[in-house]
């Protein structure tokens, strides 16, 4: 028979099996990232006018620049990063794992070796919008 019983906590499944860490570990990303893919156009900085302006990619580069670029290359004119190991931007732009929810949810995860940035919403479609100017055309 199965087991009918009601667990206080809906996440008990996770810890059970060899998986479990595995699991905890995607159910932290897909926390993370549902928010923002829900966001329509949240609490952000800035004026109502630029709020509902589309994604710029100037304003993404002028925060890479400013945000970014000590560690990363951010043009497409930089060959290597300021910091070893730190992709350049032309090389996430072109790397087919990285999506704009893998993106977003990279700008919403600690990393021991990046800052912990918070990155609003609107700069997050504004950086998105300068790599995909930095994306090879087919």
């Amino acid at each position: 028979m199965g087991d009918n019983k009601v667990h206080s906590n809906p996440f008990s499944f996770l810890r059970r099996g060899p998986a479990a860490p595995l699991c905890a570990g995607f159910a932290l990303i897909a926390a993370a990232a549902l928010p923002a893919a829900c966001a329509s156009n949240g609490a952000q900085s800035g004026d109502d006018a630029s709020l509902a302006a589309p994604p710029s990619a100037e304003r993404g580069l002028a925060f890479a620049r400013a945000n970014c670029g000590a560690c990363h290359a951010v043009t497409p004119d930089q060959e290597t990063s300021p910091r070893a190991g730190a992709p350049t931007f032309y090389a996430l732009a072109n790397n087919p794992a990285v999506t704009p929810l893998s993106f977003d949810v990279l700008l919403q995860t600690p990393h021991a070796n990046m800052p912990n940035l918070m990155v609003s919403p609107r700069d997050r479609e504004d950086l998105w919008a300068h790599l995909l100017t930095l994306r090879r055309t087919p």
